[in-house]
């Protein structure tokens, strides 16, 4: 881990960043960590507590410049790419304005994910993690982007289905 005042070398970057993964964490969640073994790793390295995944280096909390985190809750359509739907592109509308309505009535946005989404980000809620505007197809990101912290969006027509976005921060 560096030491204070210095910027750290793209291996001791990729160690911190590297261990939470393995031992499971989740984006956010905190994990008590112990340096990875190296040949200039010294016997008394002191472990590192709470490193936070996605922030590493951040104290604050923010996010580097360019990268926000959401979440979303997408539906699908028969021929809509990756999707085993067999309904039609309407009816899937149809089915994302009834989401949408309900979290405009209140509804847990995670909880709706979890229920409706159909894609493998429902298991998290519909967590897309922190992303650049680059690593998302553009209707998607430019949606993510616009929006204020924990704002919902319209529907988001891509190739993939209609998403409902959230941006977390």
């Amino acid at each position: 881990m560096p030491r204070a005042g210095r910027a750290a070398t793209v291996s001791e970057v990729r160690v911190w960043w590297i261990f939470p993964v393995l031992i499971g964490c989740r984006s956010g969640a905190r994990a008590e960590a112990q340096p990875a073994a190296s040949a200039s790793a010294s016997a008394s390295a002191s472990p590192v507590s709470s490193v936070p995944l996605i922030l590493l280096g951040r104290p604050d909390g923010a996010l580097p410049e360019g990268r926000v985190q959401a979440r979303h809750i997408v539906i699908g359509w028969k021929g809509a790419k990756q999707s085993k739907q067999t309904r039609t592109r309407e009816e899937a509308r149809v089915r994302a304005e009834a989401v949408l309505a309900k979290l405009r009535s209140g509804g847990d946005f995670a909880a709706l994910a979890a229920e409706y989404s159909e894609d493998a980000t429902a298991v998290r809620g519909g967590d897309l993690g922190v992303f650049a505007r680059t690593d998302l197809v553009a209707p998607l990101a430019d949606a993510a982007f616009a929006l204020a912290v924990s704002e919902i969006s319209a529907l988001v027509e891509t190739d993939q289905g209609f998403h409902l976005v959230q941006r977390v921060r």
